[in-house]
């Protein structure tokens, strides 16, 4: 058995252990984390969130999480991400990456598995996951001969519980590839299900044990799931938790499992009804206004020109050009 859990940074408030409540529960599992972070150096990028952790937090790490998930955009933060890379296969983790996408072959319960991981930022251009990535990670599934494909996606819009049309075009095709799994996360909140040809496509887990310093705690980014995944028979199930003040998850009891079935089946049942139009309205907006609140915030609090510059070119992206389309002929339509 594979229990996968979502982004996850190794910090709490209050130096608390970051799995203290759900240790006893990974004993019986090959655990898989999305680790979201990079090695504290000297060095740091100059972007407007950077995370980073000490060796001492690597080393912490439950004996039971096995697998290792490294690709994302935070990797990098503190410069080259090798010594990381180094640190936690010195503690004996299979680690899946840096390299963008990366495959890892590893045999568990006798039965030989493929994990795979990639990292897609967010398409400026055009309307699609289309491009060098996508197509080197269904080369190497192509190529892969393992009985079990598991691909963790990182992607997505953050903070949005639907995903974009083209996000399942693409984990559809992947399935068509010969993924046999797609573990999705970076939106930092949970997003709906679905199988598609008797394969399981989980667009985001949401945040597992992730300080999200620069966010206020909300309901939806304080609930998740981990998705407990038996590859010798390809049937899942979800196990839903809640995350505390000090950013710790913990299992709920089976009452309040009810109330997050509810909302995981309202969540799957907007992913085959969500077009282009309806998404870019109801989904895209709200992103779209709040990273225009943190460039009005970065740029107003700064005397960079460069940043400025940077933000009329993202006023005046293809995509937003999109939204802004969409947006005239609805009003129109009133």
């Amino acid at each position: 058995m594979i229990l996968f859990c979502g982004d996850t940074f190794l910090k709490t408030k209050n130096n608390v252990a970051p799995f203290e409540y759900v240790n006893h529960y990974f004993k019986n599992f090959t655990v898989c984390i999305n680790l979201e972070t990079s090695l504290k150096t000297d060095v740091q990028v100059k972007k407007h969130v950077c995370l980073s952790i000490s060796k001492n937090a690597v080393r912490n790490i439950p004996k039971a999480i096995k697998i290792i998930s490294f690709v994302n955009n935070h990797v990098s933060d503190s410069g080259s991400p090798d010594e990381l890379v180094q640190e936690l296969k010195n503690a004996k983790r299979c680690v899946v990456g840096p390299n963008n996408p990366t495959k890892l072959s590893a045999n568990i319960n006798g039965s030989s598995v493929d994990f795979f991981s990639v990292f897609l930022g967010l398409p400026r251009l055009r309307l699609s996951y289309n491009g060098l990535k996508v197509d080197r990670l269904i080369k190497l599934l192509k190529q892969s001969t393992a009985q079990t494909k598991i691909v963790n996606m990182h992607w997505g819009y953050e903070h949005t519980t639907i995903p974009a049309p083209f996000q399942v075009k693409l984990a559809r095709t992947l399935v068509d590839n010969g993924a046999s799994l797609i573990i999705g996360h970076h939106p930092h909140v949970a997003q709906g299900w679905e199988c598609y040809r008797n394969k399981y496509i989980f667009y985001s887990l949401g945040n597992f044990n992730f300080w999200q310093f620069d966010t206020k705690m909300t309901e939806k980014n304080r609930w998740g799931f981990m998705v407990k995944y038996d590859h010798i028979n390809s049937t899942v199930n979800p196990i839903y938790y809640r995350i505390n003040e000090n950013y710790q998850p913990y299992i709920i009891d089976e009452i309040a499992k009810k109330n997050y079935d509810e909302k995981m089946k309202h969540l799957s049942i907007a992913l085959p009804e969500s077009d282009e139009n309806t998404w870019f309205k109801e989904v895209y907006s709200g992103w779209y206004n709040r990273e225009l609140t943190v460039w009005k915030k970065r740029c107003l609090n700064t005397s960079s020109f460069l940043l400025w510059i940077k933000f009329c070119i993202w006023l005046i992206l293809p995509i937003q050009l999109r939204y802004y389309f969409i947006r005239f002929i609805s009003s129109l339509r009133k």
